[in-house]
């Protein structure tokens, strides 16, 4: 199967909580933190619940506590109730074209993390990528399982 899989340390994630669901804001804000110099690699966004949802994203643990910040003093224009960070993280990346044309290939991939007791903090997908964030203590684990699993099922 042509799907790679690559690995990723020193990730943090960061969630905004409660943002206001309006138009254009998360484009304001990833184009003002590009324009800082930080590189966003992945972004999830919950469901709206009251007008209201949460904006997850990930970038290196270096530039965390800057961006944090940053988000701490455009919470009252942002319309949002707080910001969370997380660091200690890894991401793993599976793409490839055949990742669409193979049905049930990304429940198998999950399996693997559910076998390995390994829990998923954060998933975001495409039409040819799946990255999951992980406790970085779980990251070697978790890309040889997936690697595994993928060689099983090519």
């Amino acid at each position: 199967m042509d799907i790679l899989v690559n690995k990723k340390e020193n990730v943090a994630k960061i969630t905004i909580k409660g943002i206001k669901d309006r138009p254009g804001l998360a484009a304001y804000l990833f184009t003002i933190l590009g324009n800082k110099g930080y590189n966003i690699e992945m972004i999830s966004q919950g469901g709206i619940s009251n007008g209201r949802t949460d904006l997850s994203f990930t970038l290196i643990e270096a530039q965390a506590e800057d961006v944090v910040k940053f988000i701490n003093e455009k919470l009252g224009e942002i319309d949002a109730l707080g910001v969370e960070m997380e660091k200690g993280l890894g991401m793993i990346t599976i793409m490839g074209e055949k990742f669409i044309k193979t049905p049930g290939v990304a429940g198998k991939i999950l399996e693997v993390f559910a076998q390995h007791k390994i829990n998923i903090e954060l998933i975001s997908t495409s039409f040819t990528t799946m990255s999951l964030l992980v406790k970085e203590e779980k990251l070697d684990e978790a890309f040889d399982a997936v690697k595994k699993k993928l060689e099983e099922i090519s």
